[in-house]
C-alpha cells in the first residue's frame, strides 16, 4: 500500500534564519515561513486577511545553504514533511507537530533575501535523518 506524508508552503520567510548545530556537528535550522489566506467577509464585503506561521527545520547542507543565501522577507517554496511527537511536561502529556523540510525554492526576486541566490530547487539532503 502506498503512503504520502508531504506539506507543501509557498510563503514568505518571517526571520533572518539562524543556524546552529547539533553536538554531532549536524547544521540545523529553523525557518519562519508566512503563509495568506484572503476572504471577503459575506456581510461587510471587507477583504479579511489570515496569516499562518510555519516553523520548518531543515538539515544538513540546505541548513547551510538556507543561512547562506535565503534571508528574511523571501518568498520560497517549501516541501516537507510533518512528524508527531508528544512529551511529559508537569505531569501533562504535550502534544507536537514538526514540518521538516525536504526541499526549499527561492522564488521570485532576491528582495528580501541575499543577493545572487540560486532561484533552481534544491535536491533532497541526503543528511536528513528520515
Amino acid at each position: 500500500m502506498a503512503s504520502l506524508n508531504r506539506v507543501e508552503l509557498i510563503g514568505n520567510v518571517g526571520q533572518a534564519p539562524e543556524l546552529r548545530h547539533t553536538p554531532s556537528g549536524m547544521p540545523v535550522l529553523r525557518l519562519s515561513v508566512a503563509t495568506n489566506e484572503r476572504r471577503k467577509d459575506k456581510k461587510t464585503g471587507e477583504v479579511i486577511e489570515n496569516t499562518q506561521w510555519h516553523q520548518v527545520t531543515f538539515f544538513g547542507q540546505q541548513a547551510e545553504f538556507i543561512s547562506q543565501y535565503i534571508g528574511k522577507g523571501r518568498e520560497v517554496y517549501v516541501e516537507a514533511r510533518l512528524e508527531y511527537g508528544r512529551y511529559e511536561k508537569d505531569g501533562e502529556t504535550v502534544y507536537t507537530t514538526d514540518v521538516i523540510g525536504r526541499r526549499i525554492m527561492p522564488l521570485g526576486s532576491a528582495a528580501g533575501g541575499q543577493k545572487g541566490a540560486p532561484s533552481a530547487p534544491l535536491a533532497e539532503d541526503d543528511d536528513v535523518p528520515f
